[in-house]
């Protein structure tokens, strides 16, 4: 396959689930019961912040965007890994993390509100024949890597890298999510 100069040798992806109809798979951010408190606090939503860490070129300001980005970290594991092959965490975390002119909210209201919208707007439901049910119909995948004459990603190793196609087989049509930290495929 030739794209432009480039010359595209192998394609590395994951399926994300798309098995999640609700917000309550983020209720975890909520429990009290996580070592140092819950990360989201209160009825208002309000994130809880911590020192200042780095992570590949990322300023991370609040136990909120420790957990979605630095797999080392204690409140990493608030979400399972099952939990982070779902297309809507997936959302969730890339929207969280932002980009690098971001200014991040301090409330989770407004991410949850934009993921639940953006969610919604990628996936395609149908209902089943067989058994009279509505099913999400849309295929995600999340591409990782290229082998190729060029990088997918101008910073390689950057948490908020984040390559996604859609595929709704009905219609036949792809919806591709494209977001690289430090965008080096501009020409």
């Amino acid at each position: 396959m030739v794209c432009s100069s480039w010359r595209i040798v192998q394609v590395s992806f994951e399926q994300l689930t798309t098995t999640t109809t609700s917000l309550t798979i983020f209720d975890v951010l909520k429990n009290e019961d996580l070592e140092g408190g819950a990360i989201v606090q209160g009825e208002d939503g309000r994130i809880m912040g911590c020192f200042e860490e780095w992570e590949e070129g990322m300023c991370l300001q609040d136990r909120l965007r420790v957990a979605l980005a630095k797999p080392d970290a204690e409140d990493y594991s608030v979400f399972t890994e099952q939990q982070r092959q779902e297309l809507i965490v997936e959302i969730f975390r890339h929207l969280c993390l932002g980009g690098g002119m971001n200014q991040w909210d301090d409330n989770i209201d407004p991410y949850l509100d934009i993921t639940k919208a953006i969610y919604k707007d990628m996936l395609s439901v149908r209902k089943n024949s067989d058994t009279g049910k509505v099913e999400v119909s849309t295929l995600a995948y999340k591409v990782t890597d290229l082998e190729a004459t060029r990088s997918l990603f101008g910073h390689p190793y950057s948490p908020n890298n984040l390559c996604m196609l859609l595929i709704d087989p009905v219609p036949r049509h792809v919806l591709c999510y494209y977001f690289s930290w430090h965008n080096d495929l501009a020409i």
